[in-house]
């Protein structure tokens, strides 16, 4: 409710003539005084209020109007300091998309410049295809070669060997067939050649200049026969491969394992000298059938000596050759072995035997003499990598040995006219060797090529224990042990059992022989590393011996 104002103040307004009365209205308005004003405060509001619209941007200002209802709003203009809403803009983190600078990390796309790098790694490969010939090969005309052995590109792209010639060592050469082994005595060489062929014949004795022999002219496939005086290293130069055999007649003791032409010892076409019998041995699967034939002399003809019509698997097939000569052993079907044996005496002989694998190392080897052989006979099987358990078959006889480790041996004595197979449960190698049967006489005279630990006889690397016979009544019998280069300053080198450092070490030249052992002990541990491959013999004296000797490729002048 109003209270009246006093007449006196009226009288006194109204003399005022020309003064207007609306200001003093509002003074009049003691309104303020009176608390029911703040229905007018929005009115009132100072225009500053005006300015509060800004909070209308704000949305979270609109909250505020519970601060309408506290007269401490007034204060509200503290909501200027709203602005620090403007810190909302949180938005303004939205430089988060500042943050896009990790788009400046993405610098890593400065890095980019290796991904071209890469690139041109996995481009060029494609381009010259350089990368892709395998390590020892270069890129020659499109295609991988290598310049070591390759005719059309030889040494060099684009070099090319003539006719007749072959790459070796980057260079083109004549190849020549050289076949070179020592004779301990005097003695007959067998030659067979399955082509045309020129051989040039020598015998080192060892002075200066070796002694030539008469050569063997070969106007088509056939045998060539020459002799040897006295011992030395045997050379023989052909022109094509042939196969030679030294030996020193027709009586005593001594056996030689058949080959192929092209070096196999397991296979359907073999040959081997002989003036005794051949034995055939057929494996698992047995060919259909066997023919042995007396292989022609130069002029003469073939003679069919046996024809085994239905052989047995796991079999064998005695076959007479009553005339010293070479034979070819030929199976229908599947593959044999053969051995030519001179079996007078039966207490001589010593030969290594081919594994049913095909080359001398494996593991199954099998082995058979004739019925009536005289004499102790025995298989030997030597471990090459490591212990082994081995099994030995005769008839229905079974035997187990164990090999310690590498290198050791284990043995079954064995009768005449019977089947003995080995099975060894690691790589090993296996010979047969006769014993005299009696506690004086200890001895072997035979020869034969020692296996290399691949297997192979021309090679670089052999490891290998002497017969085991332990009589002592003929220490000049027992073992000679030889190397025999193929190829000048050929370094040779033998270890004792175990050791790092050779115990000897010699340089030998093309055709020449280095003796290593002389009667080594029985049962003794041989081990000889070659520069060049080479071929190491066991030899003994002169007689009573047999040996194959399958020309090698080389490229010496000889």
């Amino acid at each position: 409710m109003r209270s009246l104002l006093p007449l006196a103040f009226l009288s006194a307004t109204l003399s005022l003539g020309c003064y207007t009365a609306p200001t003093p209205a509002v003074v009049d308005a003691g309104e303020v005084d009176v608390p029911g004003a703040k229905d007018v405060p929005v009115a009132v509001d100072r225009p500053i209020a005006v300015d509060v619209p800004i909070a209308v941007d704000v949305p979270v200002a609109v909250d505020v109007p519970a601060a309408m209802d506290v007269p401490a709003a007034m204060d509200v203009p503290a909501a200027m300091d709203v602005p620090a809403a403007m810190d909302v803009p949180v938005a303004v983190d939205v430089p988060v998309a500042v943050d896009v600078p990790v788009a400046v990390d993405v610098p890593v796309a400065v890095d980019a410049p290796d991904v071209p790098d890469v690139p041109v790694a996995v481009d060029v490969p494609d381009v010259p295809d350089v990368p892709m010939c395998p390590t020892g090969s270069v890129l020659c005309g499109g295609a991988c070669v290598n310049l070591q052995t390759s005719p059309t590109h030889c040494g060099a792209c684009g070099n090319v060997c003539t006719a007749g010639q072959v790459c070796e060592a980057a260079a083109c050469r004549t190849p020549r067939h050289a076949s070179f082994v020592f004779v301990p005595g005097a003695g007959t060489v067998h030659v067979y050649s399955p082509t045309t062929n020129a051989l040039r014949l020598s015998l080192d004795v060892g002075t200066t200049t070796p002694t030539a022999l008469p050569g063997m002219a070969f106007a088509e496939a056939g045998v060539r026969i020459g002799a040897v005086s006295t011992a030395g290293v045997l050379r023989l130069d052909g022109d094509a491969p042939f196969v030679a055999w030294v030996h020193d007649g027709a009586s005593g003791d001594k056996v030689v394992a058949a080959g192929a032409l092209d070096g196999a010892l397991v296979a359907n076409e073999l040959y081997t000298w002989s003036t005794g019998v051949i034995t055939v041995l057929t494996g698992a699967v047995a060919p259909t059938s066997v023919v042995v034939q007396r292989v022609a002399d130069m002029g003469g003809a073939g003679v069919t000596l046996d024809t085994w019509t239905a052989p047995s698997n796991n079999g064998f097939h005695v076959v007479a050759t009553p005339t010293s000569a070479v034979y070819r052993v030929t199976s229908v079907g599947a593959p044999v072995t053969a051995f030519g044996q001179v079996l007078g005496e039966t207490y001589n002989h010593f030969a290594y035997v081919p594994a049913d694998q095909g080359t001398l190392r494996g593991s199954s080897f099998r082995y058979a003499e004739p019925p009536g052989a005289p004499g102790v006979r025995r298989l030997m099987v030597q471990s090459l990598d490591g212990a082994a358990n081995v099994t030995f078959t005769v008839g229905a006889t079974v035997t187990m040995r164990a090999l310690a480790g590498a290198v050791s041996t284990a043995s079954v004595d064995f009768p005449a006219n019977a089947l003995i197979t080995a099975s060894s449960t690691s790589a090993a190698i296996a010979w047969v060797e006769a014993d005299p049967g009696n506690a004086t006489d200890g001895t072997l005279l035979d020869a034969d090529f020692a296996p290399s630990v691949r297997g192979r006889t021309y090679d670089t690397e052999w490891t290998f224990r002497t017969n085991v016979a332990v009589a002592s009544g003929f220490p000049d019998r027992r073992s000679d042990i030889d190397a025999i280069a193929f190829a000048n300053d050929t370094q040779v080198q033998l270890f004792a059992a175990g050791a790092t450092t050779p115990s000897s070490t010699v340089t030998i030249n093309r055709g020449q022989r280095a003796r290593l052992i002389t009667d080594a002990a029985p049962d003794a541990y041989v081990r000889v590393v070659t520069s060049r491959p080479a071929l190491v013999e066991h030899s003994h004296l002169g007689f009573q011996f047999a040996i194959r000797a399958p020309s090698v490729t080389t490229f010496e002048t000889p």
